[in-house]
């Protein structure tokens, strides 16, 4: 039903999204040299605009804002061509993008409008601001009244036919206007889509916070109105529609209501695995539906409903100032947790284990049952955060590890920081008191008013708690048999014995092993790839090779004072399809093919 309706309205958001390519983030990029100026490249390296000492700036995927040397006021447009498509007689600022490849210029009484091959296609007497959504073939027009500020709603907006310049709507006062956004994920790969109705600011609203909004389509037609600030779309495809003072609204992408959700309830929200329940609330209190509009719990409860895993609800409320938390069972029975919260993500399966809870006011960690109802581990431990498939733990001058039911599987003396297992080893941070700059010259340096400086130095520790390598500076966690570490400056890749890495033809590592088995190695100042057996894949005679990160979950430490430190990113050779960017010995990039493993 609606699940399934607005899993289909997504999947077709990110068909049409990965079809418009103007509507995107840029496809080429700026490029500099000290030497040669600016020039532009496609995302593959390609030099499409050749190097030349004059400012460069990527205004859309097709053209480029370009002044004709440094310290000229004037700025005009060139297309890929490296073809001048708008004069150089405009100031910098007034050159800009206007949507999906359009670019807006203004002068001093006209304010155009160009298409992506830089053709104008929309002139008007006056400042005004435009924006062009060309998939509904409309342009918002809005012009600001002499003395005002936009937030205040005293401008005049138009929506005009893109192509015949035919006024669809216009409003006035109005603050601007936009279109309501699908979120299709990381905008790099999957653009927001734009969806067929602009939300028009009327100005400010009772609050004098939000602004009073108006929904229109892309004819013109007022969908919504009185709305307390623009509709929210969430990545699912549902539409929330705040009207003031009324309960809230709940539509699909098209505005068709959803009616055992909408006109009913002040609060909505997604909530459980694949998002198939809704919680809701209204007069202060709360309840679950199904994604069929069953009810799952009344609307009975004070407080907020979350999703705690195993068919048990979390309920946030507050008392005598203070916020409190109880858990609701699978069979209903609410369980009080007093002045202990929750520490961590709601939304979870964290009731499959025990709950890690901390003391409102006393700051001390425990695990509770929430089956039972009792302790597993007391609620007097200083620091309890989950790491990988366990627990750490900071009492006193001990750390220790617990599994998910809270035994205990290793106690250590020697750790001020700590990470999960990665391959069987672990992060063990310690500091160094009386440290200076020039005894560490790229470890992290801590200083305070109360302690003397520290510096920080971390091994690996193996399951037994034993110390396995030397102390770097810095650390990334174990893959493929190597970690990355730094130490008095210089990166570089070790083995489980906290070696340097070296493979057969006296290769050092420098990178970790990519998913396609291919690592940077290093002969002195030059770089190549090879594969684990140490054979060259690209040779060993570039500057640099491009690389990218990958991030293992969790990436950080866990210490005693929450400091939340990170490890060293995984770096491994960024391969597009059977090519990988380097820099040649003369600065210059290029694109070497790598041959399949």
């Amino acid at each position: 039903m609606l699940r399934s309706l607005l899993a289909l309205l997504g999947c077709l958001a990110l068909l049409r999204a990965g079809a418009q390519n103007l509507c995107g983030y840029p496809t080429i990029k700026q490029l500099y040299n000290g030497d040669q100026g600016y020039a532009v490249a496609d995302a593959k390296g390609n030099i499409l605009i050749p190097y030349a000492q004059r400012p460069l700036v990527v205004l859309t995927p097709t053209l480029v804002k370009v002044a004709p040397q440094y310290g000229r006021s004037k700025w005009g447009v060139l297309d890929l061509r490296n073809q001048l498509r708008l004069p150089i007689e405009y100031d910098e600022n007034d050159l800009d993008h206007a949507g999906c490849g359009y670019v807006s210029a203004r002068l001093p009484g006209s304010t155009s409008l160009y298409d992506p091959a830089g053709k104008l296609v929309y002139r008007r007497k006056g400042g005004y601001s435009l924006h062009a959504y060309p998939r509904w073939n409309v342009l918002v027009e809005v012009t600001r009244a002499p003395g005002y500020q936009s937030s205040t709603g005293h401008d005049t907006l138009r929506l005009l036919d893109l192509t015949t310049h035919r006024q669809l709507a216009l409003q006035t006062p109005a603050g601007g206007g936009s279109p309501l956004y699908l979120d299709g994920g990381d905008r790099r790969t999957q653009p927001a889509r734009e969806l067929p109705f602009f939300a028009v600011s009327m100005g400010r609203g009772p609050s004098g916070v939000r602004d009073i909004v108006r929904l229109l389509d892309t004819h013109g037609r007022v969908r919504y109105d009185s709305l307390d600030g623009p509709p929210h779309v969430d990545g699912s495809g549902t539409v929330f529609v705040h009207q003031l003072r009324r309960p809230l609204i709940i539509t699909d992408t098209l505005l068709r209501e959803v009616p055992w959700l909408s006109h009913r309830y002040s609060w909505v929200q997604h909530s459980g695995p694949g998002l198939r329940y809704w919680a809701v609330s209204r007069q202060e209190q709360s309840g679950v539906l199904d994604d069929r509009g069953r009810v799952v719990l009344p609307v009975q409860y004070a407080g907020q409903l979350d999703y705690a895993g195993r068919g048990c609800w979390l309920l946030t409320g507050r008392r005598r100032n203070l916020t409190t938390y109880s858990l609701l069972t699978r069979a209903h029975r609410l369980l009080d947790l007093g002045e202990y919260y929750l520490e961590g993500p709601r939304d979870t399966t964290l009731a499959a284990a025990p709950l890690l809870l901390k003391h409102q006011q006393t700051g001390k960690y425990g695990l509770l049952d929430p089956e039972r109802g009792t302790w597993v581990v007391p609620a007097r431990l200083d620091r309890l955060e989950a790491l990988g498939d366990g627990l750490v733990f900071f009492q006193g001058d001990s750390t220790g590890f617990l599994d998910r039911r809270g035994r205990l599987r290793l106690l250590t003396p020697q750790c001020q920081e700590i990470s999960a297992y990665f391959e069987g080893l672990a992060v063990c941070g310690k500091l160094v008191p009386n440290a200076s700059r020039q005894q560490y010259p790229s470890a992290q340096i801590r200083y305070s008013t109360e302690h003397l400086p520290v510096a920080l130095q971390y091994a690996y520790m193996d399951s037994t708690g034993r110390i396995a390598t030397g102390y770097f500076d810095w650390v990334g966690a174990f893959r493929g048999g190597y970690a990355q570490v730094i130490k008095n400056g210089e990166t570089y890749m070790i083995n489980r014995r906290g070696e340097r890495a070296v493979l057969p033809g006296n290769l050092q590592l420098a990178s970790y092993f990519s998913s396609s088995g291919l690592a940077v190695v290093q002969q002195g100042q030059h770089v190549g790839l090879a594969n684990r057996t140490g054979r060259v894949v690209v040779p060993v005679r570039y500057r640099r090779i491009a690389t990218e990160s990958s991030y293992p979950t969790p990436n950080f430490l866990a210490s005693r004072d929450n400091s939340h430190n990170h490890l060293q990113q995984l770096v491994v050779p960024k391969l597009t399809g059977d090519q990988v960017s380097v820099t040649t010995d003369d600065g210059q990039q290029a694109q070497v093919s790598v041959p399949p493993q």
